[in-house]
């Protein structure tokens, strides 16, 4: 029996729902958990508000007739309890094509979004958009202004781990909206379906001893048709993992961490052999980053490594399930990075991240198994920041994806300490590399990097 998904509710499949990426996670999610009720949700917030055309200027870069444009709503929240709640309001999207003037869409009603809450294959719908048929190059994702002096809640806020609600600056967003990077193409007669993965814990800044956090968002558009996604579950000693895919360079492309259950999902990914996407996936589980006020824990399993993982557009990838979990070996030693950051930028935000290669076949390919989370925080005008990175210390566990069967990680290959390196990029292209743990201090340099731009 096919019976349509209601809005918030969450699902055990078989489910219909008017965005089919949306219907085919849930229902995927329910097959690979055997029954139980699926821990997705598949219908965000607001659905079935619609966006209404504000200003007709412009728009597709070609092509007469109209079509749609649904966009939704998700997160990576690797935030490690720096924050409770990520709060945006959302009040509209502003798209542009090929030399054409911008088209602005203003909701009827603004929707306001913790987005610490899309994760693990939750998306938040916002409307179907009629727009001309075209392709669009740039979209800007607008947020309601905080209102000022009004002691009322704001618009756009963190909640920190001690309850209080800091409201969010975002210095340029009622003006002309957050840049969303990656195009997409809008047919006569068609509807396309663009998925905005919004990285809220590294879109906000703290602003040194300001007291102050400052919204800078890292956004990226995923076509759902070329779209798919990496399913796997962990068992209870995995909960609270963070869980990435990667290239074979060690870009990450999706991060998210596991629920208490040791689930995780990892969507959207853009399909393999796609433009823009690479030939397989890498997908890494590593120990959670200490964050303060947390206190800081030696990690307690290895970092495992599951290559070679295909994803198929409009399909799911099953790496392990419920009944026959990805098993995570303990690890005994850890170490830690911690160091200064020279920034070649005053008020660039960084991203570290800690990388070694894994040998992958006749390849050695590059694995990202630790990466700040958030953004370190830098006070106005300042060009030196700090940072801190603890993993273990050991080799990883690396196991080989095969169709059908849950990867068993064999014992390390090597017992030799694994070559580690720790490096910077930066929001402004600038990249820097620390020369050891024991000299672990960072100058960036450069412009023209773009791994913190296109890392998700």
């Amino acid at each position: 029996m096919i019976r349509r998904i209601k809005t918030g509710e969450t699902c055990s499949g078989p489910i219909q729902h008017p965005n089919r990426y949306l219907a085919l996670v849930c229902n995927h999610e329910a097959m690979r958990m055997k029954g139980k009720l699926a821990r997705i949700l598949c219908s965000g917030l607001a659905a079935g508000l619609t966006l209404a055309l504000a200003a007709c200027s412009g728009g597709g870069s070609a092509g007469t007739g109209g079509g749609t444009a649904s966009f939704s709503l998700t997160d990576a929240p690797a935030c490690g309890g720096q924050f409770q709640q990520v709060v945006v309001t959302i009040a509209g999207i502003e798209v542009t094509g090929n030399g054409a003037a911008p088209y602005t869409l203003t909701l009827d009603k603004p929707i306001q979004q913790n987005l610490l809450d899309l994760t693990n294959g939750k998306f938040a719908n916002l409307g179907p958009i009629p727009m001309p048929a075209g392709t669009y190059n740039q979209t800007r994702l607008i947020l309601a202004a905080n209102a000022p002096g009004t002691g009322g809640t704001p618009a756009n806020y963190v909640v920190t781990p001690d309850g209080a609600t800091h409201a969010l600056k975002t210095p340029s967003a009622q003006q002309s909206g957050f840049k969303v990077i990656g195009p997409f193409t809008v047919n006569a007669g068609n509807t396309v379906g663009v998925m905005v993965d919004f990285d809220a814990c590294r879109s906000v800044v703290n602003a040194g001893n300001s007291g102050q956090y400052i919204l800078k968002p890292v956004l990226h558009a995923i076509v759902q048709d070329t779209a798919g996604f990496i399913t796997g579950a962990l068992g209870t000693t995995g909960a609270g993992a963070v869980v990435y895919a990667e290239d074979a360079s060690g870009l990450t492309f999706k991060s998210t961490v596991a629920d208490s259950n040791g689930d995780f999902n990892l969507s959207p990914l853009p399909a393999t052999g796609t433009t823009g996407a690479p030939s397989y996936y890498n997908v890494v589980v590593t120990p959670p980053q200490p964050v303060a006020p947390n206190p800081v824990a030696v990690p307690d399993f290895t970092p495992g490594i599951v290559i070679n993982v295909p994803v198929t557009a409009n399909q799911g990838t099953i790496i392990s399930t419920d009944g026959a979990p990805l098993l995570l070996q303990p690890a005994t030693t850890s170490q830690t990075y911690t160091g200064t950051l020279t920034l070649a930028t005053p008020d660039a935000d960084t991203l570290v991240v800690a990388r070694q290669p894994v040998i992958n076949g006749a390849n050695a390919d590059t694995v990202t198994f630790a990466q700040t989370m958030g953004v370190p925080a830098v006070a106005s005008g300042n060009t030196t920041s700090t940072y801190s990175l603890t993993f273990p210390a050991g080799q990883p566990n690396v196991a080989t994806y095969v169709a059908g069967s849950t990867p068993t990680f064999p014992p390390p290959t090597s017992t030799t300490s694994p070559t580690i390196t720790v490096s910077a990029f930066g929001s402004d292209g600038s990249t820097g590399t620390a020369a050891s743990a024991t000299s672990p201090n960072i100058t960036m340099s450069g412009t023209s990097d773009t791994t913190y731009q296109n890392s998700h």
